[in-house]
């Protein structure tokens, strides 16, 4: 899809529009449960929730809206899809642009979906297969609202299995933080002195 294509012209500002308005829900949901339940139950509900809405505003911002403006006279057309897995990524990546032009391209899709992938682990504890699945579907419906777009995106089954490997990274993450932390807390417990008995 070219996704970094986007970022200098729309994109960003998309995105961070989109962050502006996450953040502003975000502060009034956290209130609302901070004076419900407490700043440590509001967090732990809101954070992910954050995390996961980042997610979704970068997937829409730099993958589904509109990142052109055609002046009089260009023609606005469909890309060729590529159904093709795998070998035009080691094609692309082993060309003469190499990593330098695609290698970026190639870090932003593994990168994109990661906060929806460690959210939805955090916030719902959903399993490994459930969250492949979800990143699978969103990414699939993306290239699909693509290929019917004349936004000269183009959409790709590569992007599909790279934002899949995404979800999963963030979703990893997620269990590789929660299990050092309880670790530490563990260590910490260990650590701290017995109470007194006599006292």
């Amino acid at each position: 899809m070219d996704l970094l294509d986007s970022v200098p012209r729309f994109g960003l500002t998309l995105f961070e529009r989109g962050l502006a308005a996450v953040a502003l829900a975000w502060a009034v949901l956290t209130a609302v449960r901070w004076r419900r339940s407490g700043v440590r139950a509001a967090l732990s509900l809101s954070v992910p929730e954050a995390l996961i809405a980042i997610g979704a505003v970068g997937v829409w911002a730099f993958t589904v809206a509109p990142d052109k403006i055609f002046l009089p006279g260009d023609i606005p057309q469909h890309m060729p899809v590529n159904l093709v897995p795998v070998l035009p990524l080691v094609s692309d990546l082993l060309g003469p642009e190499g990593w330098f032009l695609n290698g970026p391209n190639l870090v932003a899709n593994l990168v994109l979906y990661a906060p929806i992938g460690f959210g939805l682990r955090w916030r719902f504890g959903l399993r490994m297969r459930w969250i492949l699945l979800a990143a699978a579907a969103l990414s699939t419906a993306v290239e699909v609202s693509q290929a019917l777009s004349d936004q000269m995106r183009t959409p790709d089954v590569n992007d599909v299995l790279l934002n899949t490997v995404s979800a999963a990274v963030g979703a990893l993450a997620f269990t590789a933080a929660h299990r050092l932390l309880a670790v530490r807390g563990r260590g910490r417990r260990a650590a701290a002195p017995e109470p007194d008995a006599a006292g």
